[in-house]
């Protein structure tokens, strides 16, 4: 993961072009404990497929959120 991008693995190939939306657990809290994750929005930019399905993901948007967050938007 860089400020531009992410390389991920995937199950299986995803076509460039394919908007992507990624939650990540953040390993660091809040400073009142609260959890933290990171949704990146961005676009497959390649993919390829070895021993393992990779996808090149340019970011287009991120932003922190937290478990209240998670909960609401679990409920819509």
């Amino acid at each position: 993961m860089s400020g531009n991008g992410i390389l991920l693995t995937a199950d299986r190939m995803l076509s460039p072009g394919l908007p992507v939306e990624v939650e990540i657990d953040w390993p660091v809290r809040r400073t009142d404990g609260a959890p933290l994750k990171l949704v990146v929005r961005g676009r497959i930019v390649r993919s390829e497929k070895n021993d393992v399905a990779l996808a090149g993901v340019r970011i287009s948007r991120y932003t922190f959120q937290t478990a209240s967050r998670w909960i609401v938007a679990g409920n819509t």
